[in-house]
């Protein structure tokens, strides 16, 4: 049996046999993956045997993420303190907004940023973070991000010695997607996240993205642990399926919001109903829903950072709306390979 279908086995809480396992290539898998933290909860609520120095490094995964989590709800608890004037229009997304409706264990999730969606008044809000220390990044041009980046310049700072990354978005999706979330179209809530009130997008809105960015924006890279976010989303929630359906045809993601759920249900038994699925494929396009199929290999990464990302671009471009979409969208690949090569270039002068 591969180390993937083990993992698998183990996020739905099933037995396996645990001879011939290559529990190094499992740990290295789970490791890339980002998944060590909710294995290592997994194993323990199900009392699944493993080597102890396997549960160990798991162990180690676990308690160091809830750590670094933890400096990251801090930072967090910091910025919307001085945004108590700005929180109706900081929505947060990602990572904090799932936590928020999961209720899951910190150690479990995680967490690459902060990302705040700005309904307005993006260059208040922004000012109001840096006198907490956060600078922008210091790689493209403010304009290089407003023409290729659905965010602004990413806000970083150290803290004892770990970067925090903040991404303040202007829209959901990326630039040039086949698909659009009007921002004015998503109903936001009020919902705890520990001790704090914070506003995210409404749980359907928040499922419909969650689906496009797994299939579209990351398509498929870390693609269990979001399909896991899927799942657990819809076990805590009751959900307007009848709204998924609408706004999924309305902003032409049917496609993507289709591949995504059906994924989260056949591998990880998802409770989704199978008339909603149909009638979200009915809406999907055949082509787009062709692509995709041939991105579900990128579940379990195990290529380069640099190879993903040239896939990405000609994912993107393949599913490009159009032939002046596709053009626009070759040159700005071509523009990003060229600024990785001129930066490789100077990193070894």
């Amino acid at each position: 049996m591969k180390e993937e279908e083990i993992i698998i086995k183990t996020l739905n809480g099933k037995k396996f046999s645990t001879k011939k396992v290559d529990w190094q290539r499992f740990l290295k898998i789970s490791n890339r993956n980002a998944l060590s933290g909710v294995l290592y909860k997994k194993i323990q609520l199900f009392n699944i045997d493993i080597p102890n120095e396997i549960n160990e490094e798991l162990k180690k995964f676990y308690l160091h993420n809830t750590k670094r989590n933890l400096v990251l709800l801090n930072e967090l608890k910091k910025m919307l303190t001085k945004l108590e004037h700005y929180k109706k229009d900081a929505v947060l997304i990602k990572g904090f907004s799932i936590i928020a409706v999961t209720k899951q264990d910190f150690g479990e999730r995680f967490l690459t940023d902060i990302d705040l969606l700005c309904l307005k008044d993006e260059r208040n809000i922004t000012k109001k973070i840096k006198t907490l220390g956060y600078k922008e990044k210091n790689d493209y041009s403010e304009k290089f991000y407003k023409k290729h980046f659905h965010h602004y310049k990413p806000l970083t700072k150290r803290v004892g010695g770990m970067k925090v990354i903040i991404e303040i978005h202007h829209q959901l999706e990326q630039v040039n997607s086949p698909f659009e979330i009007p921002i004015n179209e998503i109903s936001k809530k009020k919902t705890d996240l520990f001790d704090m009130k914070i506003y995210i997008p409404k749980i359907e809105d928040s499922l419909i993205y969650l689906c496009t960015q797994t299939s579209y924006d990351n398509f498929f890279l870390l693609g269990i642990r979001n399909l896991l976010d899927i799942k657990k989303i819809i076990e805590k929630e009751e959900l307007n399926w009848n709204n998924i359906i609408i706004k999924s045809k309305k902003w032409n993601c049917s496609s993507f919001v289709y591949k995504a759920l059906s994924l989260s249900k056949k591998l990880l038994n998802a409770k989704i109903p199978n008339n909603v699925l149909k009638k979200i494929m009915n809406n999907s396009s055949k082509y787009q829903l062709f692509i995709l199929s041939l991105t579900e290999k990128e579940l379990f990464t195990k290529k380069s950072l640099f190879l993903i990302t040239l896939k990405r671009w000609l994912l993107r471009i393949l599913l490009a709306r159009n032939m002046k979409q596709r053009i626009t969208l070759f040159f700005e690949a071509l523009s990003f390979l060229v600024l990785r090569i001129k930066k490789a270039i100077f990193k070894k002068e």
